[in-house]
């Protein structure tokens, strides 16, 4: 109870009690006061002692996005290098490319080129020896075929000493009026081609096919026809001759060959003109 309340309560218990002493006789119970003002507020109490903790909040919602940082300033260009990546799949095969130019084919072929000391110039031929013509005399039943001889003849082997006169070489001459070399003896040179494999005479043409080259183009010529048979060959058309030989020797002999109609289909053929012909390589 509050000060107040309890002096009001201790005077009313003395008060009494000295009516009890004095012997008056205590009447009937009066009627009930008036409530009294509510007393002041007693002095604060000691504190308490702390309680129990309570349970863990929920975790807060996260916080809004901060602005970007300032980008920082580039590194080495050349940094260490890194392992090396796993191989990756195989592209799809290229289209085809162009074919490329031939390559030299394998072998090459010899020809001889009559009525010349040099050989043409063409690609890829080149002189393996020069020489003159020779061949069997025009009368005598020896060999059919001319040989170009070569200017430097070398005697190596065992020999019989005498005349056997068993079959002779002899130097072949023109029968050409035509190009003013008749009676003179007829130069050869031997040519070979490294960057070509087949060769082919044509007689009666100055032209090559298609994809074949031409060496070189002249006159078909032979022996006579009253003499032994000789082979066809092909004279240049620039026909030389050798130095100082113009003496009428009448050994192995180049006569011009000529086409007839009988036979021959004229025309296109011309009846007694002088064939041409044409040496071509591929």
């Amino acid at each position: 109870m509050e000060p107040k309340t309890l002096l009001l309560f201790a005077a009313v218990t003395l008060l009494v009690m000295i009516v009890a002493i004095s012997g008056q006789a205590i009447g009937p119970q009066g009627p009930r006061g008036l409530p009294g003002r509510d007393g002041r507020d007693g002095q604060p109490g000691s504190p308490g002692s702390d309680g129990q903790s309570g349970s863990p909040g929920r975790d807060g919602r996260d916080g809004l996005t901060g602005p970007q940082g300032v980008i920082g300033e580039p590194g080495p260009a050349n940094g260490p290098q890194g392992p090396r990546g796993l191989q990756g799949t195989r592209g799809e095969p290229g289209s085809q490319g162009p074919a490329g130019q031939p390559g030299p084919t394998s072998g090459g072929v010899v020809y001889t080129r009559w009525g010349k000391s040099t050989c043409p110039s063409v690609a890829g031929t080149q002189l393996v020896y020069a020489g003159r013509a020779g061949g069997s005399e025009h009368r005598d039943a020896g060999a059919a075929n001319h040989l170009c001889m070569p200017l430097d003849p070398e005697y190596t082997l065992q020999h019989r000493s005498g005349v056997q006169g068993s079959m002779y070489v002899y130097g072949t001459e023109y029968q050409s009026p035509i190009r003013g070399t008749d009676n003179h003896n007829v130069p050869c040179a031997v040519c070979s081609t490294s960057t070509r494999a087949q060769l082919l005479m044509i007689p009666a043409k100055t032209s090559c096919p298609t994809s074949w080259t031409r060496e070189y183009y002249g006159y078909l010529m032979s022996q006579h026809r009253s003499h032994h048979p000789s082979m066809y060959e092909c004279v240049d058309k620039d026909q030389e001759s050798v130095p100082g030989s113009s003496a009428n020797t009448n050994g192995a002999l180049f006569y011009h060959v000529e086409a007839t109609c009988n036979g021959m289909q004229c025309p296109p053929y011309n009846n007694y003109k002088e064939l041409n012909c044409v040496v071509c390589t591929k």
